[in-house]
């Protein structure tokens, strides 16, 4: 499942950063094959000292779900900044 959202957050300072940008996943209807999906967050160009990445998992797996009922779980291979 992919997350419910994933959220960009930047600043110079650590306990002062500004979000970014956000984006809300579309999420699956039914069940798919297992399959990988990189997504990107555009956000207008800004220097920053700090960067947050915060991705909520799906709290609970929907009915069609093998796991149904279940906690959602979020898996991250890589990250790329540019």
């Amino acid at each position: 499942m992919p997350p419910l959202s994933i959220e960009v957050w930047g600043g110079n300072d650590p306990k002062k950063l500004k979000l970014l940008n956000r984006i809300i996943p579309e999420q699956p209807a039914m069940v798919k094959a297992a399959y990988q999906k990189g997504y990107e967050i555009k956000f207008n160009p800004v220097s920053v000292k700090y960067i947050k990445i915060v991705a909520a998992p799906v709290s609970k797996l929907p009915p069609w779900h093998p796991g149904k009922g279940d906690k959602g779980w979020l898996f991250t291979d890589e990250i790329f900044v540019n």
